[in-house]
């Protein structure tokens, strides 16, 4: 089982890297990654169609699988584990 644990500065400032350590030192036992902030840092720079594309949630995880693995298990439709609805507003 893995935990995550993030920060959004609405602001525009950096995020504190010390505190965010500190939240990760309490969930260290909960996964193998005790440097997963990086991942979460890197997902906030990326465009909402990455992940939402089409209709099709988790679109850059599919892509970056598609030539690993068959076709109707990247793109089924049956199994949308942790599914989230996700709203613009302009």
């Amino acid at each position: 089982m893995c935990a995550i644990a993030g920060i959004v500065n609405l602001n525009g400032q950096p995020v504190d890297t010390r505190l965010l350590r500190k939240m990760n030192d309490q969930l260290r036992h909960r996964g193998p990654d005790d440097e997963g902030y990086r991942v979460v840092e890197l997902a906030f720079t990326l465009p909402v169609t990455y992940f939402i594309r089409h209709g099709w949630h988790k679109w850059i995880v599919r892509k970056a699988f598609q030539d690993l693995l068959p076709h109707q298990v990247v793109w089924r439709k049956r199994k949308w584990a942790f599914q989230f609805h996700f709203s613009v507003f302009s």
